[in-house]
């Protein structure tokens, strides 16, 4: 009753790598398929496990405010992209009409090991995707030492980690991948211009003037 909460703006949400070869094919190619595994997700039930949490509708998250007015929030203006109750039924429908077997294909949801409450998330989705016939498992990925010998103090450092899933998160190499997307201010431009053609939402090195942008 004592405890003050604050609403964190970020959004949890799956990156669904469309070039993972699953049983022979690029699964999540498939629009139905990524359909399907949305509209199997019960949100309400997620945030409710969480507790201090909201049912996502949407990839802005709630608190951000609308460009027009700092009395309303994007999400007020915009409204609902997706509902935040499971539908099963739908879900089924929309691989049957994409010729897709659940039971056919298995893959993992790559999720940071430090994480419990994204730990609590993964598993939760992987059992309503596992409900829909798919093999789903949770891959939970932590740090390790870093080895790597530093020639400034010629030594090998003994407080430093390696985050194995920013790496696989960076690199593609995941099939699912549970993600954190947090917006850098209450304007909904630091959340949608990563998905602008033409960004690269990383890090430039202005020592190398060769430096190619890579596009989202």
């Amino acid at each position: 009753d004592d405890a003050k909460i604050t609403d964190a703006l970020s959004t949890n949400a799956l990156v669904l790598n469309q070039n993972a070869e699953i049983a022979g094919q690029k699964l999540f190619a498939k629009k139905e398929v990524r359909q399907a595994l949305s509209l199997a997700i019960d949100r309400e039930a997620i945030a409710n496990a969480v507790v201090f949490a909201k049912a996502a509708t949407g990839l802005v998250p709630h608190g951000v405010f609308n460009a027009d007015s700092d009395k309303k929030t994007f999400r007020e203006i915009g409204g609902d992209i997706i509902a935040t109750s499971a539908n099963v039924d739908s879900a089924k429908s929309l691989l049957s009409s994409a010729g897709v077997k659940p039971s056919d294909y298995s893959f993992s949801i790559t999720v940071a090991a430090y994480d419990d409450v994204h730990n609590a998330i993964a598993n939760m989705i992987k059992d309503a995707w596992t409900a829909l016939g798919f093999k789903v498992n949770v891959k939970a990925i932590d740090v390790i030492n870093n080895d790597d010998y530093y020639k400034p103090t010629e030594s090998t450092p003994i407080d430093i980690k390696d985050d194995l899933y920013m790496e696989a998160y960076q690199g593609g190499d995941f099939e699912v991948i549970l993600v954190d997307l947090c917006a850098l201010s209450v304007d909904a431009f630091s959340v949608l211009a990563p998905y602008a053609k033409a960004y690269s939402g990383e890090g430039m090195d202005m020592s190398n003037f060769d430096y190619v942008l890579t596009p989202h």
